[in-house]
């Protein structure tokens, strides 16, 4: 016995019909996507994005996170993909949401444009950075007076290196490495660092030279946290020989 679509009137069959209905007019009258409110935070500054307390340097990376809340109420296999259209100048923000299933005997491709909610906010890695926010202090002393600028240089160029590796790190996205100031001085130069242990990394790697030595760690009590723990701002001093090299 033939069997008819309620709706369209078209033959349907097992294999191409869902609840009774063509494939077609099921889709047309089924909201199959369940998709919550993309609340996303972009930094003016820096760029980075921010979605459910965790953060996203490329937007690639975070239409991956997107994509998993997107729910799809159908049985059959389906494949989801997710892209994001975020224009700060015009204002214009979405994501395009794509699903590829099959159903019945039919490859479906379904298309939703979902509305996001993008809030522009300076992060706090950015806004402690225009402050001058630091917690820790490394200094780079050397012993020869000798070519001081240089050799500060080829220095700082060896930690703009670690801290790049540093940053690199998905971990770090939210909490990166920053110099937020750099003073010279006249045995060398001090670089206000944001993060200690990122500090301390840094100062690890310089450590491997062979002209490094007498590295020391100091700190110094400056107030309390709202949980009444004790802040400290600290000190890390190295210092290198004479004679450095490029390759050091």
């Amino acid at each position: 016995m033939k069997r008819f679509c309620p709706k369209c009137g078209s033959e349907i069959t097992e294999d191409n019909s869902i609840n009774n209905f063509c494939v077609d007019c099921y889709l047309e009258d089924n909201d199959i996507l369940k998709v919550p409110i993309f609340e996303i935070t972009i930094c003016p500054r820096c760029r980075v994005l921010k979605y459910a307390k965790r953060y996203f340097k490329e937007f690639s990376s975070l239409e991956k996170e997107l994509v998993k809340h997107v729910k799809v109420n159908l049985s059959a296999q389906t494949n989801v993909s997710l892209k994001l259209y975020i224009d700060t100048e015009d204002n214009v923000y979405y994501a395009l949401i794509n699903i590829k299933a099959l159903i019945g005997n039919k490859l479906k491709n379904i298309e939703k444009r979902c509305e996001i909610s993008l809030r522009k906010d300076i992060c706090q890695n950015c806004s402690r950075a225009v402050g001058g926010y630091y917690t820790t202090i490394v200094q780079l002393r050397f012993d020869s007076q000798r070519d001081l600028s240089k050799n500060i240089d080829i220095k700082n160029t060896e930690v703009n290196k670690i801290m790049k590796e540093i940053n690199s790190y998905k971990e770090n996205i939210g909490d990166p490495i920053i110099i937020t100031k750099e003073i010279k001085v006249k045995t060398g130069v001090d670089l206000y660092i944001n993060n200690v242990k990122h500090a301390q990394k840094v100062i690890s790697e310089l450590d491997q030279s062979k002209k490094a030595y007498g590295v020391k760690h100091t700190k110094t009590l400056v107030g309390m946290e709202k949980n009444g723990q004790r802040r400290y701002r600290f000190t890390i001093c190295i210092h290198f020989e004479d004679d450095l090299k490029q390759s050091t």
